[in-house]
């Protein structure tokens, strides 16, 4: 069974279509809330306006113009969700209850049907998602949407289904065998502990990493292998992270021949494109780099890459400065755009329309623009 954001946006696209037309009607008429959005986001602006440009160098122009529709589609619909004010609060519930709820679902057919639609042919657990990998994400946005809301003292049952969740959560990472979402769930849950525990900063820097320093140091000194060689080792990798450096060492080659302008917007994992090279190449079939820096690289050169840098820089900059100490909501936007932002060194979901990262990260970035706070730079709290 395909993901059901896959579903959503691949079978479904008349849907999808509809939904983008119903964000602009709401849109419609509020042209000063528009012009302001673009003007505090201008480097997103530029970035959406790079990605236009390069839809016309695109070897497939018509599928790359599709594509970046549904670019400016979602920042529309985030966009429409929080046009009035203190309205972010929504897209966090509706993440709440589209993940947990989804997770348990998937978890209990896992359990009771145990079939080949939602246990892959080597064990891992896919779910609703297309693999483990996409399982894996799903877990992961799971927990870091539902982490703050535990100990909640407004309303007892979200608290216990935020326990449920997280509970499930862990066990789905387990199940799914997917490396890249347990390093993005362990980097959030990290940010988190500096975040909870009131310790003096300093003392928080000093002391969280004094255990892998000094499980560096056991490695280092008492086994044979490297920190490095035990870490995969310990996860079931090799050290060509499953295939990805061959698929890396091919994409790189690719870079080379346009460097600075890209192939164009979602214009090479095509089944007759110039992915072709590739997948004949290798023993198995990858729709995407593994890495979605290399992605963008790949589809908009170094120029596209820098550019969305500073979109990353400036998100995350923002998301700390939005995070308000007494509502758990704020919080949650810098955790989802940390997520993105580690998940994409092994997995592609920057640019990509069916990734539920990328949805989540682009919905994020929309709840944090500066227009969401009051004229002395409070948080609005519904």
């Amino acid at each position: 069974m395909a993901g059901m954001l896959e579903a959503f946006t691949g079978k479904f696209p008349i849907l999808l279509s509809f939904i983008f037309l119903v964000s602009g009607v709401i849109l419609f008429g509020r042209t000063e809330v528009l012009v302001k959005y673009f003007k505090e986001n201008w480097l997103l602006t530029i970035f959406l306006a790079y990605t236009f440009l390069s839809c016309f160098w695109s070897p497939f122009p018509i599928v790359s113009l599709k594509r970046w529709i549904q670019f400016l589609g979602i920042v529309l619909v985030g966009l429409a969700a929080i046009s009035r004010p203190r309205s972010f609060k929504t897209i966090h519930t509706i993440l709440m209850w589209y993940t947990g709820a989804t997770l348990l679902l998937s978890i209990t057919l896992i359990f009771i049907v145990a079939s080949r639609e939602f246990i892959a042919i080597d064990g891992a657990w896919t779910g609703f998602a297309s693999s483990k990998n996409g399982f894996g994400a799903l877990c992961t946005l799971a927990i870091v949407v539902w982490l703050p809301v535990l100990g909640n003292k407004e309303s007892k049952l979200k608290s216990r289904f935020a326990l449920l969740t997280l509970m499930l959560g862990f066990l789905g990472l387990w199940g799914s065998q997917s490396a890249t979402a347990l390093i993005s769930t362990f980097t959030v849950l990290f940010i988190y502990s500096l975040i909870k525990f009131k310790i003096n900063p300093a003392a928080k820097m000093l002391f969280l990493p004094v255990p892998i320093l000094i499980f560096c140091f056991y490695i280092m000194n008492f086994t044979p292998y490297t920190p490095m060689d035990y870490l995969l080792q310990s996860m079931g990798r090799d050290n060509t992270l499953t295939g990805r450096t061959e698929l890396w060492s091919m994409m790189i080659g690719l870079i080379s021949e346009h460097p600075f302008f890209g192939i164009g917007y979602n214009g090479f994992w095509m089944d007759d494109g110039f992915s072709a090279a590739i997948v004949d190449n290798l023993l198995w079939t990858p729709r995407q780099a593994h890495n979605g820096y290399l992605d963008i690289i790949n589809e908009l050169g170094f120029v596209g890459l820098g550019l969305f840098l500073l979109v990353i820089g400036q998100s995350l900059f923002r998301a700390f400065r939005f995070i308000d100490w007494n509502n758990s909501t704020t919080v949650v936007f810098l955790f989802i755009i940390c997520v993105a932002i580690v998940g994409n060194f092994a997995e592609s979901s920057f640019c990509r329309i069916k990734k539920l990262e990328w949805w989540a990260f682009l919905l994020s970035f929309v709840c944090i623009t500066p227009f969401n706070r009051n004229n002395t730079g409070q948080v609005l709290n519904e």
